[in-house]
């Protein structure tokens, strides 16, 4: 996977988000920016937290009124309880990071358990004693356009 590089502004947040969460965040993606102007990233952390999650950086006080409206929406189950989890907010200078669940579950959660229960070295009973007989894994490609889906069958 090709790096993505933080920009500039926000770079100096999510170091110091690294070093008090004792964690690794690397960019995966930049999506367009929020309604707000706020700069919407999808992220990878490992450490203290460890999965795929969404990254939206405002300034301080955009950031803490959404996060407030974000809170708020999950206590009454506004939309159906659609709305993704906060993991995590971050506050450095005059920037406010929220840290997010993937709206709806992640495609890119079913690669990660894939690899982490499937792998090689993990499998202790052939895989349709395990999962029945086919297995679909949506998979996401690098431009996060249309996932593909790879089936596993009992031959494979």
């Amino acid at each position: 996977m090709e790096k993505v590089e933080f920009p500039d502004e926000i770079r100096t947040l999510v170091e110091q988000f690294d070093t008090a969460r004792a964690a690794t965040t690397l960019l995966r993606a930049r999506f367009r920016s929020g309604k707000s102007g706020a700069f919407v990233g999808l992220v990878d952390c490992q450490g203290h937290h460890d999965g795929v999650f969404v990254l939206k950086v405002a300034s301080r006080l955009e950031g803490e009124q959404e996060e407030k409206k974000h809170v708020r929406a999950l206590e009454i189950g506004a939309f159906r309880e659609k709305i993704p989890k906060i993991i995590d907010s971050f506050q450095a200078g005059d920037l406010h990071a929220l840290l997010l669940k993937i709206a709806g579950g992640s495609r890119i959660n079913w690669r990660r358990w894939w690899s982490r229960h499937i792998s090689s070295d993990r499998v202790t009973q052939p895989l349709p004693a395990r999962f029945g007989h086919l297995v679909c894994i949506p998979l996401v490609n690098k431009n996060m356009e249309q996932p593909s889906c790879r089936m596993y069958s009992a031959t494979d």
